[in-house]
């Protein structure tokens, strides 16, 4: 939520939170994928979310907060998804939290931190409460930073400072009209080439032919294809020219289009080959780019399976009736379990781990949608839930091994961890 762009997420907060990760075990790719799906996320999560958000509203010329809205559960499921995948990680290689000795005292924390909070806070209360436009909530919050700069350095401001903050509120306002320029400029291409309407006429040609699943999955294609050489802003503007009438004339709701070509737009920062986010996390990690990469495509496949979710089943984006909104958050919960389970140890001796990971990638996915097979009020939907979390019980156990590991000491712990880690290393 420190910024709407994945990079800058990484680069501000990652030096902190990497070197962290790795002194706390985590592996060096583990760190850097987990900081780069964490701060791709940054652009999904309300109440702030990206600069692409702000766009959507007025495309469609709603509210920003009805996007937020909509917005809320997809984004809690996606940063629920990595959490308890980040959890399933430390639980089966014996990682622990800092000590108390390293953690900093509640009060400098409360002390210096507060400045940091409190635009944050008004920009909900202006936007939300009051009903603000976002321009002008942004000009009221920027005045209270300011204050709130002059208050904690008992007005004592030097020019200096302020010319800095022109300066950069100049610069970061240059990029973002550099954007729609070259965004203007690749649909007029498009355009006057040819392309846009071939690709619109294959899309719709594919929903005739093969439903609209198979026009779906060109249009995600398509989406991170363009957004691996674009920031997700220009990719947004693009797609919701060309891709999105077309999704829309199928009958999906106009805001659930626009969210799921925005998501995937997205997703290209951590979808390899090319992953930008994944490979400045790495760099930062000093880990394999490759691997760093893959390994958070599996962290972040929450984001590639709920857009797909909300097409078929708006009740995801609290667009439906109470009892829609139940169920599907059900198989949502069973299927962030089944997930979980993928990052763990097969259970079974003879099952090994890749084929217990893409089974419960697939059970998750039969959970997450079952809505989608059985209907948005089924209560045979609401019992799949129930099914779907029932292999869990030994996934609990993180295997034979982890059952062993369980009833050992620390000391033992640390032994077992260390010898695997080996292991792995020398392979």
């Amino acid at each position: 939520m420190l910024s709407g762009s994945t990079v800058a997420n990484i680069l501000s907060t990652g030096i902190v939170t990497i070197p962290l990760m790795k002194k706390t075990g985590f592996r060096p790719y583990q760190a850097g994928a987990i900081e780069a799906v964490a701060s791709n996320g940054g652009q999904i999560m309300p109440p702030v979310m990206g600069a692409t958000a702000f766009i959507i509203a007025e495309f469609l010329q709603l509210p920003y907060s009805s996007v937020v809205l909509a917005a809320i559960t997809p984004a809690l499921l996606y940063y629920i998804v990595l959490f308890v995948k980040i959890d399933a990680i430390a639980a089966c290689e014996n990682i622990r939290g800092l000590s108390s000795e390293d953690l900093p005292r509640k009060e400098d924390v409360y002390n210096g931190s507060w400045v940091f909070v409190l635009p944050l806070l008004l920009m909900i209360v202006l936007m939300f409460g009051m009903g603000y436009d976002p321009g002008k909530s942004a000009v009221i919050v920027s005045g209270a930073v300011l204050v709130a700069y002059a208050i904690r350095n008992r007005f004592r401001i030097k020019a200096t400072d302020l010319w800095a903050v022109i300066k950069g509120t100049g610069s970061d306002s240059i990029p973002v009209i550099l954007i729609g320029a070259g965004a203007g400029a690749v649909i007029g291409v498009m355009n006057s080439s040819g392309f846009a309407f071939q690709l619109t006429l294959m899309l719709t040609h594919l929903a005739e032919q093969y439903g609209m699943f198979a026009m779906l999955l060109m249009a995600a294609l398509v989406s991170i294809v363009l957004g691996m050489g674009m920031p997700t802003v220009a990719v947004y503007v693009v797609l919701v020219t060309i891709v999105a009438p077309s999704v829309i004339e199928l009958g999906v709701d106009p805001l659930g289009a626009h969210l799921f070509l925005f998501y995937f737009g997205l997703m290209s920062m951590i979808t390899p080959p090319i992953a930008m986010g994944s490979i400045v996390a790495a760099q930062v990690a000093g880990a394999s780019i490759w691997t760093t990469g893959f390994y958070g495509l599996r962290l972040g496949i929450s984001a590639y399976l709920l857009p797909f979710l909300w097409i078929y089943n708006p009740a995801l984006l609290l667009n439906g009736s109470t009892i829609e909104i139940i169920i599907v958050l059900a198989n949502c919960a069973a299927a962030v379990m089944l997930l979980r389970s993928s990052m763990l140890p097969s259970p079974f001796s003879r099952l090994p781990n890749w084929v217990f990971a893409v089974l419960a990638v697939a059970l998750a996915i039969f959970c997450g949608g079952a809505t989608v097979w059985f209907g948005s009020t089924s209560l045979t939907a609401l019992g799949v839930s129930v099914f779907g979390l029932a292999p869990l019980l030994p996934g609990l156990r993180l295997s034979d091994v982890a059952d062993s590991m369980n009833s050992s000491t620390p000391e033992t712990l640390d032994t077992h961890r260390g010898a695997r880690l080996e292991k792995e290393d020398n392979q």
